[in-house]
């Protein structure tokens, strides 16, 4: 399940991902990013995946497969988790976009929501 939370920023889309993410969690996430990038001139994003269990294998295709077409449009991505794999996909997707990942531990919310903004 995932909960959209406003940080007061309108170019930030924050999320709390709780459980597994569905294919339609997927789909509503890369929604408001298309919505986010025909307004902003940056888009940034902050992502809580501390509660997060996985991802259902639809909603990890869906992602890898629509994620491409994003990845030079996101300024700013914050991830904050507590798992080892959490912080390792966020490395993995500063390797691979133009802007900016960084990984925050679960006691290190309130700075990830400083540096995405």
């Amino acid at each position: 399940m995932i909960e959209r939370i406003d940080l007061g920023e309108p170019n930030v889309l924050a999320y709390e991902l709780h459980g597994k993410m569905t294919n339609e969690d997927v789909e509503r996430v890369h929604d408001d990013l298309r919505a986010a990038i025909s307004t902003h001139d940056n888009v940034c994003m902050y992502t809580d995946v501390t509660d997060l269990e996985g991802m259902e294998p639809s909603a990890v295709l869906k992602d890898l497969k629509l994620t491409p077409e994003y990845v030079s449009d996101v300024d700013r991505y914050a991830v904050v988790g507590q798992q080892r794999w959490h912080e390792l996909a966020t490395k993995l997707g500063e390797a691979i976009t133009s802007g900016e990942a960084r990984f925050f531990g679960p006691d290190e919310k309130q700075q990830a929501r400083e540096w995405v903004r």
